[in-house]
């Protein structure tokens, strides 16, 4: 769990980053436009004022998220996932759970297996 919260602040962080330099590249045009062609001018501002916006939007949506993101992975939740692991033994082999819930804790756990054929079969789990 923790490897993937890293992982969507590292995707988000990259966001941040790219909206940033589409601002700075908006910026960029609208100040090298001749003063005096004002259609391109109001065109250039506005897609540069639109970029900030987005790139404000998006720095401060992770600001909000980065916090409770934090708090998600406290040691009372650390402490279920834990919980339920032990458990999952037991869970699985309940009768009482029918193939359909297994066929979708299977997909909730697994990303995808893939088969290499060669002299021998290989499976390669992803989780």
């Amino acid at each position: 769990l923790e490897a993937r919260a890293a992982e969507m602040d590292t995707l988000r962080r990259q966001h941040i980053e790219r909206t940033r330099h589409d601002a700075e590249l908006a910026r960029r045009r609208y100040m090298k436009v001749d003063p005096d062609n004002r259609l391109v001018a109001d065109t250039l501002e506005a897609e540069w004022n639109e970029k900030l916006r987005l790139h404000t939007d998006v720095v401060e949506d992770y600001e909000r998220r980065a916090p409770e993101e934090a708090a998600a992975l406290d040691a009372e939740t650390q402490q279920r996932v834990r919980d339920l692991v032990a458990q999952f033994p037991r869970i699985w082999n309940d009768p009482r759970i029918d193939v359909r819930e297994r066929k979708r804790i299977f997909r909730l756990l697994v990303a995808d297996v893939t088969l290499i054929k060669a002299e021998t079969i290989t499976a390669n789990v992803r989780l």
